[in-house]
């Protein structure tokens, strides 16, 4: 049925312990449940509901009479600038496999995640993370009759076993900022693992996928969105929880979150987006090294 079961490494820190990152204590948190990616995308592209695919972006106009000039309308992703400009993208640049004439296609993932509690008066939870294409119109995809959600994985919980893992190599109990911690690295080994090199490769070359029409088409895997809550998007981006900039896409204050909807508070949230610079990643790595010296 194509699952399988992992375990996920985790590095342990500790307040005042001064140790380099890859000697620190590894915890294996057990119990990912998960697809591979590569294999979830393949059985949606041969399954019936792929007829209801779009394989080429396009640009939707809309002119209610002769007397007035089209306009643009964008309402799904395979109509929209993004999705144009990657389709481009593929289809300019040579080939990575000589003679390769296939048909290209973007498979357009839309990744979602949420945990969710199966009980009202007991623990029992699941971490699910599923996988949609938005090939695929939104107005189909939200038929559940559609079947367009792919379960991808289930994420585990860090385990009570970690407090005495934890005890038994420091000494002492793992405060709520070290399981914090632990959680957000868990979060990022996890997807570490699930991006993995059949990933990049089909991300970069393309995999040859025979479709619900008999043909064959070179089909390349594109991540371009992640719906999730607010505390897992924390632990995505690595962002402190309800912080001083809570956001984990721009730099705006919590004072002035009351602006949100505004004309000013879009121009501030395109001139203040968060960036990924040399500048940052040299701070990531200096506090990725210091990352056990707490104080």
């Amino acid at each position: 049925d194509g699952w399988h079961t992992t375990s996920i490494p985790i590095r342990l820190p500790c307040n005042k312990v001064k140790q380099a990152e890859n000697i620190a204590p590894e915890f294996h948190v057990e119990g990912l449940h998960y697809c591979k990616i590569t294999e979830v995308v393949k059985s949606a592209f041969e399954e019936p509901a792929a007829h209801t695919f779009h394989h080429t972006p396009y640009k939707l106009f809309w002119q209610p009479d002769k007397t007035h000039p089209p306009e643009r309308v964008i309402t799904e992703l395979y109509t929209s600038d993004a999705m144009l400009e990657e389709y481009e993208k593929i289809n300019s640049k040579p080939p990575e496999v000589p003679g390769c004439n296939l048909e290209t296609v973007i498979a357009a993932i839309m990744l979602w995640s949420d945990s969710t509690h199966l009980a009202s008066f007991r623990n029992a939870a699941l971490w699910p993370v599923y996988l949609l294409l938005r090939n695929q119109s939104k107005y189909t995809r939200v038929k559940p009759s559609s079947f367009s959600a792919h379960h991808l994985a289930y994420i585990p919980k860090l385990p009570d076993q970690l407090q005495d893992f934890y005890t038994k190599m420091f000494s002492t109990s793992a405060t709520a900022a070290v399981l914090t911690h632990c959680k957000r690295e868990l979060m990022q080994a996890m997807w570490f693992f699930l991006l993995n090199s059949d990933f990049v490769d089909a991300y970069e070359n393309g995999i040859v996928i025979k479709c619900l029409d008999g043909i064959l088409h070179r089909v390349f895997l594109w991540l371009f969105t992640y719906a999730a809550d607010y505390p897992e998007k924390i632990l995505l981006a690595c962002t402190k929880f309800l912080g001083r900039c809570p956001c984990p896409r721009c730099v705006i204050n919590k004072d002035k979150i009351y602006k949100l909807g505004t004309k000013l508070d879009q121009w501030v949230r395109s001139k203040m987006a968060r960036e990924t610079t040399s500048t940052h990643c040299e701070y990531e790595l200096f506090a990725r090294g210091k990352w056990s010296e707490c104080e």
